[in-house]
C-alpha cells in the first residue's frame, strides 16, 4: 500500500471528515507497530492528507428557553442538576462530572475550575484556558446547595456514578439522558 492509494481509499468512504482523520490515524499507529516488528520499512500515512478533519458538517443547535424548560423536564435528578449546570455556565460535560464540593466557593460565589473527566478517570482541563474560578449565579448556587443537601455529603465528587462512586461517563449520560429527552421533543 502507498500513501496515495490510502488517499484515494479515503475518499470512496462516505464518513464524516473527523472520521477518515481517525481512520487515518489508528492506520498510522497500525503501520507504527508494523515497522517495530520489521513487518514494514516505513509508514505511508505521513503522507496521506484529510482535508476537513474539524469541520461540523452539521451547525450546533441552539435551544431556546421554552426547549430548555421542556427538555428539563424531562430528565431526572441528578442530570437535570448537570445539565442546568451546563446551560447557565458553559462548562464543558467533562468539567462538570469531575467537579467536587471542595471546589464550590458559595460564600464567594465562585467554583474553581481545574479538571476534567474522561472514560472515567480525572485529568487536567481540555485546555489551559479552562481552567479558572467560574462566577456562580445565586440561583444556580442553590441548585447546587439543594443537591448538596439531597445526597447527605459536602465532599468528592458533585456527580459520582451511584454505582461505583467514581466518575460517570458523558457519552452514557449524552446518550440515555439527554438525547432521549431531546428526541422526545423533535430536537436531533
Amino acid at each position: 500500500m502507498d500513501a496515495l492509494e490510502i488517499q484515494e481509499w479515503l475518499k470512496t468512504l462516505t464518513l464524516a471528515p473527523k472520521t477518515h482523520g481517525h481512520i487515518k490515524n489508528l492506520m498510522s499507529l497500525l503501520f507504527d507497530r508494523a515497522r517495530l516488528w520489521k513487518l514494514t520499512i516505513d509508514n505511508p500515512m505521513g503522507l496521506v492528507k484529510v482535508k476537513g478533519i474539524s469541520k461540523r458538517l452539521k451547525r450546533r443547535g441552539i435551544l431556546t428557553v421554552d426547549e430548555y424548560v421542556e427538555l428539563i423536564s424531562l430528565v431526572e435528578e441528578p442530570y437535570r442538576t448537570m445539565f442546568t449546570l451546563a446551560m447557565a455556565t458553559g462548562l464543558r460535560a467533562s468539567e462538570i462530572l469531575a467537579l467536587t464540593w471542595e471546589r464550590l466557593n458559595f460564600h464567594n460565589g465562585t467554583m474553581l475550575v481545574s479538571q476534567g473527566a474522561v472514560s472515567g478517570r480525572i485529568g487536567p482541563c481540555k485546555t489551559e484556558d479552562s481552567k479558572d474560578d467560574v462566577p456562580l449565579d445565586p440561583d444556580l448556587a442553590q441548585v447546587l446547595i439543594n443537591r448538596r443537601t439531597l445526597c447527605g455529603v459536602s465532599v468528592g465528587l458533585v456527580f459520582p456514578s451511584a454505582r461505583t462512586g467514581g466518575c460517570q461517563h458523558a457519552g452514557q449520560i449524552q446518550q440515555n439522558h439527554f438525547r432521549t429527552a431531546g428526541q422526545k421533543i423533535g430536537i436531533e
